[in-house]
């Protein structure tokens, strides 16, 4: 996933460079994530369909192989379902993971955030594990999360649109057929909606709050192209948060630098980022 990020960004900048016949660094790289990532989906794909019944099942994968056009009947296709099987991996486990590892690294340098969350999570959950119904019930640990992905989404400068009309914005003329390039970064950190936009201020999200102009919070995108995962990951990244601080205290190693953040298509830290876990009793 970071070989793919990495010639994304590249190829998303310099548009010759998608070209496969064009030699450049890197390209065996990349061919040899890409083969990983199409052996490693389509070999789940080739097991389930080996079943009894491939449709058996309430995951994604036995929904697609279910799947039937309402007008002809017809199954969708061998491509098509591993295509929607390979969006879904991508989209679905490279964004919720960059977000959790720097919400991590907001918790572990932000004891008094952490410790008031870790209050809560033991307060609802006691010594079970959390499920879907208790994100609902962890309005503060939902917080941490929500303001980790206002200082650093996920992805923070490529959600593009087309303009198909002519429009005028703050003064500017954008003619019709424009790309014009939103930039979640530069909103999240924009001092006009955020009182101290640089800092790590969890109660922003908190009922009762002061309200922001829609837009500018967008970690999933806006409006009719909004990410159909959103909801979901949100739910996922709660309850991995819980189950992490039932476990574990986190804490910074002494001398820890301020992350350094890199766009390879999603926000990765530089060199990765330390923490210390301590079992909790």
């Amino acid at each position: 996933m970071q070989v793919l990020g990495k010639a994304a960004m590249f190829e998303l900048v310099f548009s010759f460079a998608g070209l496969d016949w064009l030699p450049r660094p890197g390209r065996a790289a990349r061919q040899r994530a890409l083969g990983t990532m199409r052996k490693l989906v389509g070999g789940h794909i080739a097991r389930r369909r080996a079943q009894a019944d491939p449709a058996a099942g309430d995951d994604l994968l036995a929904r697609l192989l279910a799947l039937r056009d309402e007008a002809t009947g017809e199954a969708l296709s061998e491509r098509e379902v591993f295509d929607q099987c390979m969006v879904t991996f991508q989209a679905g486990h490279e964004t919720t993971a960059t977000a959790l590892t720097w919400w991590s690294r907001m918790l572990a340098g932000h004891p008094e955030a952490a410790a008031r969350a870790r209050a809560e999570v033991d307060a609802v959950l006691g010594d079970r594990d959390p499920g879907p119904g208790d994100a609902a019930a962890l309005p503060w640990l939902s917080a941490t999360v929500k303001e980790a992905m206002r200082l650093y989404p996920p992805l923070p400068a490529l959600i593009t649109r087309h303009t198909v009309g002519e429009i005028t914005v703050g003064g500017w003329r954008i003619a019709p057929g424009a790309s014009l390039y939103l930039t979640p970064w530069v909103l999240h950190h924009d001092p006009r909606w955020w009182e101290a936009p640089d800092e790590f201020r969890p109660k922003r999200f908190l009922p009762g709050a002061p309200d922001v102009p829609r837009g500018a919070y967008m970690p999933f995108g806006i409006g009719p192209r909004v990410c159909i995962g959103q909801h979901f990951a949100m739910l996922e990244m709660v309850i991995v948060a819980a189950m992490l601080l039932r476990r574990y205290d986190l804490e910074l190693p002494e001398g820890t630098a301020e992350p350094v953040p890199v766009l390879n298509v999603t926000l990765r830290p530089r060199g990765g980022l330390r923490r210390r876990l301590h079992r909790r009793r």
